[in-house]
């Protein structure tokens, strides 16, 4: 049992979340800037998200941004209909968007890879920009979390949440939104 006043692992990465944030909203902007005009550019009929975990409860928050704020249609992957049972949806007009922390989920890679393979736009968001997720996706966002250690993500839940706000305002630029994500760190 830990000494009282002493901190667990979690609550001292809990405590990092202003700085890995004010880190990520300055080390993200280039590279989600690059993923916004992909987007605009290939004009996809809608955007898949595949994630698991505590990365599917952060797609569930860039389903309803996206869908509130850019007006794109967002399905949220089944990881397991790709790996487990070797299906294969028509991912053709689609940009597909896979979240994982650590880049190394089978399923959610399998995914991207066979929305690659199929010619759609693919973004891996990660904090393992050199993972299997990474090497296999188009285009890379990395989360800028810093090394996790505790089991239940905080680090880079947040900054999964945070990538994906960042990348609907640069699909649509918004003076208060981006106020509003300027002050995150602050809070």
């Amino acid at each position: 049992m830990p000494a009282p006043n002493s901190r667990s692992t979690f609550e001292a990465e809990i405590r990092q979340q202003p700085d890995v944030v004010a880190a990520a909203l300055g080390a993200g902007r280039a590279p989600i800037a690059e993923a916004a005009q992909a987007i605009r550019a290939r004009q996809p009929a809608g955007l898949l998200i595949a994630a698991r975990g505590s990365s599917d409860h952060a797609a569930t928050y860039a389903k309803y941004l996206f869908e509130i704020r850019n007006s794109l249609t967002v399905a949220l992957a089944a990881p397991s209909v790709f790996g487990l049972y070797k299906g294969r949806p028509n991912l053709a007009g689609f940009c597909v968007l896979a979240v994982s922390q650590s880049g190394a989920s089978p399923d959610v890679c399998s995914v991207i890879e066979a929305a690659r393979d199929q010619g759609s736009l693919t973004i891996a968001l990660t904090n393992e920009p050199n993972s299997r997720l990474g090497s296999a996706a188009e285009l890379v966002l990395e989360m800028h979390a810093g090394k996790e250690r505790s089991v239940p993500a905080s680090k880079t839940y947040t900054t999964s949440l945070l990538a994906f706000a960042m990348l609907s305002q640069a699909m649509r630029p918004e003076a208060d939104f981006a106020q509003a994500l300027e002050r995150v760190p602050k809070r």
